[in-house]
């Protein structure tokens, strides 16, 4: 008996590994079970078995007539961006539903209790009350369409973040005496922009600055990384990072570069001005020697264990949570 088959399998018409039977064929006029006309022609009517040419033409055209599921690749639409993650999705929907334009999702709102995750109820809430349109997909289709299988079953077509303009977020903080604004220096991983963003936001950076020319944008594997925090963060690009850093000097901030030197102070030390732009350096190189030319002080971070960096999104949160904290206890004292 081949391996291939098992006990009761049927091969050229008798069971394989069954006892041959010796029950005679049933005669042509009789309707025994080895008769193939059986409810055919020899009944005078047409069986399952049986059907005419006609029929089976209109079963091919209706099969051909059902609608086809139009591939999630179709959008974004225009200009709109597409939003994926849970967290991503729930931040915007929380925040800024208006640019919300359909949402697809793996997470069926059929019965409330098949919805393990609280966020998820959540999301088809405010879905359903500002009746914004919902398409069930499969794990695979959301997958072509985002580009990653990181999307937690949700994906958001909405309208693009409207642009923050420096000059306008400068003005608005003339009058503030200490505060944090955080500038890129060709950030390439989109991951790493997204956790310096969510960092950023952790923190109460007022906004991030990157260029447009030389660094990752915000695509969206870097909204997914930020986990909401990009619909929450002023964020800025620019066609030149330097001049921004100009401008934010001028304007009174005191600019402070992250990077290992022997003239960099060690950043539990710090006690220089509190307006502070940070600037942080890409992965590989750091900052750019043109950057390094415009800084007011240098900023390490002292490193205890046997490996001898962190990666930019570690390291930005290291620095930002050190600032963040002399911000609030000078504040705290200043109230006092």
């Amino acid at each position: 008996m081949s391996r291939n088959m098992k006990a009761g399998q049927r091969r050229g018409g008798r069971d394989v590994g069954a006892a041959r039977s010796h029950k005679p064929k049933p005669r042509p006029h009789h309707r025994g079970v080895g008769d193939k006309n059986l409810g055919g022609k020899i009944a005078g009517g047409k069986g399952a078995g049986d059907r005419s040419a006609a029929d089976r033409g209109a079963a091919g055209k209706s099969a051909a007539k059902a609608p086809r599921r139009e591939s999630l690749r179709n959008w974004p639409t225009g200009s709109n961006v597409l939003v994926i993650g849970r967290n991503p999705v729930r931040e915007l929907l929380r925040h800024c539903p208006e640019r919300a334009k359909r949402a697809f999702t793996t997470h069926q709102a059929s019965s409330e209790r098949h919805l393990a995750n609280h966020a998820d109820l959540e999301i088809h809430r405010v879905l359903s009350d500002r009746g914004i349109e919902v398409r069930e997909a499969s794990f695979s289709e959301l997958t072509a369409q985002c580009g990653t299988d990181a999307h937690q079953g949700w994906s958001l077509e909405a309208e693009p973040r409207p642009t923050s303009n420096l000059m306008e977020v400068l003005e608005a903080h003339a009058e503030v005496e200490d505060g944090v604004i955080l500038l890129l220096d060709a950030i390439e991983d989109p991951q790493n922009l997204g956790s310096i963003i969510r960092a950023a936001e952790c923190f109460g950076v007022e906004a991030v600055i990157w260029s447009k020319n030389r660094g990752a944008p915000l695509t969206a594997s870097a909204v997914k990384a930020s986990a909401g925090a990009s619909e929450l963060v002023t964020l800025i690009e620019v066609s030149n990072l330097h001049d921004a850093i100009k401008k934010c000097r001028d304007a009174g901030w005191w600019v402070l570069g992250a990077m290992v030197a022997d003239d960099a102070v060690p950043s539990h030390e710090y006690d220089g001005p509190l307006k502070i732009a940070l600037i942080v350096g890409s992965e590989g190189n750091g900052l750019g020697e043109l950057t390094q030319k415009r800084l007011d002080q240098k900023i390490m971070i002292p490193l205890q264990g046997r490996l001898d960096s962190l990666n930019v999104g570690q390291a930005s949160a290291v620095l930002l949570s050190g600032l963040s904290a002399k911000i609030r206890s000078v504040r705290a004292a200043r109230e006092s």
